[in-house]
């Protein structure tokens, strides 16, 4: 919904492209953002964590406490996306390339995946 105080959509985007050409993210930003995609603040002891509904604490304790618990079918979708998305795929190619990876190993979809 767009009303008098929020941008223009394209603006905006501009902006944020131009901001994120200026500031690349770190390490710890980068660990914080898959800590968050696995939603590890749901377990998180940081009430600040779940408040946030984001990881707000220390991303590698995190990473470390929760990781072998995330199933092995979300490991190996999460680590070819990372491959794909560094090659420079678009949405569409990641996520092939996602379920592609999981066949490989033998992991199988759930079924709504395998509908199609």
């Amino acid at each position: 919904m767009k009303t008098r105080y929020s941008p223009d959509p394209k603006k905006a985007l501009a902006v944020l492209k131009a901001w994120m050409d200026q500031h690349e993210p770190g390490p710890e930003a980068t660990r914080r953002v898959g800590c968050s995609l696995f939603q590890f603040w749901r377990v998180c002891t940081h009430k600040r964590c779940r408040r946030a509904l984001m990881c707000s604490g220390d991303p590698y304790a995190c990473f470390r406490r929760c990781w072998p618990h995330v199933p092995e079918e979300a490991k190996i979708r999460y680590r070819a996306m990372i491959k794909a998305a560094q090659a420079g795929l678009g949405a569409r190619e990641i996520a092939a390339a996602a379920n592609a990876a999981v066949m490989d190993c033998g992991v199988p979809l759930p079924a709504k995946v395998n509908a199609k």
